[in-house]
């Protein structure tokens, strides 16, 4: 999602988030979910959030930082993957159903 909605949703979450990949050519978050965790989300399109499933290849940071590509949150043993119903949900809340209400 775009880092802009990234960071209220990642407010959102707090210590419930996994780990978060910080793209910033491209200004966008990626959350790792379990496979077919977003199954059935209805996500507003107004935000420009997108869903990346079979087929799709995300680049990861290497353990190193990077200018361009880093671990905004790093993976770890306990926050590898963010649950799915807690990451809908602080979309949810924090975004709300269009970018003009967006409570964050």
């Amino acid at each position: 999602m775009p880092t802009i909605w990234g960071n209220c949703v990642l407010r959102q979450l707090g210590q419930k988030t996994g780990a978060v990949v910080d793209d910033q050519l491209s200004h966008r978050l990626y959350w790792l979910i379990p496979v077919d965790g977003a199954a059935g989300w209805q996500v507003p399109a107004a935000h420009d959030i997108e869903i990346l499933g079979d087929g799709y290849q995300l680049l990861v940071p290497g353990t190193l930082r990077d200018h361009l590509l880093k671990w905004l949150v790093p993976p770890r043993p306990y926050r590898l993957l963010t649950a799915p119903d807690d990451l809908i949900a602080a979309i949810t809340t924090a975004l709300g159903p269009r970018p003009e209400v967006a409570g964050c």
